[in-house]
């Protein structure tokens, strides 16, 4: 059973709730989550797209960037390094060579839709393989930035909301070539 902080409008801890409960549809809960965006090489030409399992209770099927909640006396970077592992390499950080100077945060998020108010922290971080996808993962596969993008902009449905978010806020917020490129 995986407790999650409840926390404010501006990110101040509440109290903690079982993660089930703060997707509520008729009174969800700000509550904390990650987003890390891998890119295989330090050029972040190639961003990391991968499938969720079909048997995710939430979202089944739909592309999306490494993340989950932030659990109860987790950081962020804590949270998005832990998820990191779980998804891509199927072991605890502890079992891997990971270390926090791997994720560089980009940018926070408030995320807001009927049923899921989560407060995002995007991280990115550079790894080429070779990756041991955990249940959670159906596919993971590299793509060029840019195509990505285009997909996203084409076929929107086909992604999680926190992927569409995180990746327009990272054109956005970068200075590489793709984001003059491609707009969301």
């Amino acid at each position: 059973m995986e407790y999650v902080p409840v926390v404010d409008e501006n990110d101040e801890w509440l109290y903690s709730m079982r993660r089930e409960h703060v997707h509520d549809q008729e009174n969800p809960l700000w509550h904390r989550s990650v987003t890390a965006l891998t890119f295989r090489t330090e050029e972040k030409q190639e961003l990391l797209v991968q499938r969720r399992s079909a048997d995710k209770e939430r979202k089944p099927g739909l592309m999306e960037f490494t993340g989950g909640h932030v659990l109860s006396g987790e950081s962020y970077r804590e949270a998005a390094i832990r998820e990191y592992c779980e998804e891509l390499l199927d072991r605890e950080p502890e079992q891997t060579s990971i270390e926090d100077s791997d994720f560089e945060e980009l940018v926070k998020l408030d995320k807001k839709s009927p049923d899921n108010w989560e407060k995002v922290s995007v991280y990115q971080t550079v790894y080429d393989g070779p990756f041991d996808l955990s249940e959670e993962v159906d596919s993971a596969e590299f793509a060029p930035v840019d195509k990505v993008a285009k997909d996203i902009e084409n076929n929107p449905e086909m992604y999680t909301n926190s992927a569409v978010e995180s990746l327009t806020e990272y054109l956005e917020s970068s200075d590489n070539s793709n984001s003059e490129e491609v707009r969301i």
